[in-house]
């Protein structure tokens, strides 16, 4: 009789079934790869290569400090374009005038922009003795198929 009242005990318990419910698989945000232009990929290669002093260029008591860059498809030429450039720079800060003359030509469509600059520097310095100016720094990256040549100039 116990066995048997056990057994119907058992047998009206009612079980339910039961259910899995999976957690959910978290969703990671993925970062799209970002693609450049070769364009920019230059462009960025390129900025990353400039020189530190070039960009803040060093401050020293009695000394004038001037930079400039140069672009061309032959070493001399980029040298010689970053000189002017930097030595323009140094007979205006020492109170010289320059005569210089920028053409700038730009052709935009919906698609590209384009843009083309050619510049005549004239350095003649006849009020102000430039006298010692030295080229301190240079460094010469390869842009492309052209040379990039920055400079640093420096007038005791």
């Amino acid at each position: 009789m116990v066995v048997v009242s056990s057994l119907a005990a058992c047998s009206s318990v009612k079980t339910q079934p039961v259910t899995y419910t999976p957690m959910p698989t978290p969703v990671v945000a993925q970062t799209p790869a970002v693609v450049y232009t070769p364009q920019e990929q230059a462009v960025r290669q390129t900025i990353s290569q400039i020189p530190d002093w070039f960009v803040d260029v060093p401050k020293v008591e009695n000394t004038i400090h001037a930079v400039g860059d140069g672009v061309s498809g032959s070493v001399s030429g980029a040298i010689a374009q970053a000189r002017a450039n930097a030595f323009e720079g140094i007979c205006q800060a020492a109170g010289g005038k320059v005569r210089s003359q920028t053409k700038i030509f730009r052709q935009d469509t919906e698609k590209s922009s384009t843009s083309y600059s050619t510049t005549a520097i004239r350095n003649l310095c006849p009020d102000v003795d430039v006298t010692g100016a030295t080229v301190e720094k240079r460094k010469i990256i390869q842009d492309g198929g052209r040379y990039r040549v920055f400079v640093l100039v420096s007038l005791p």
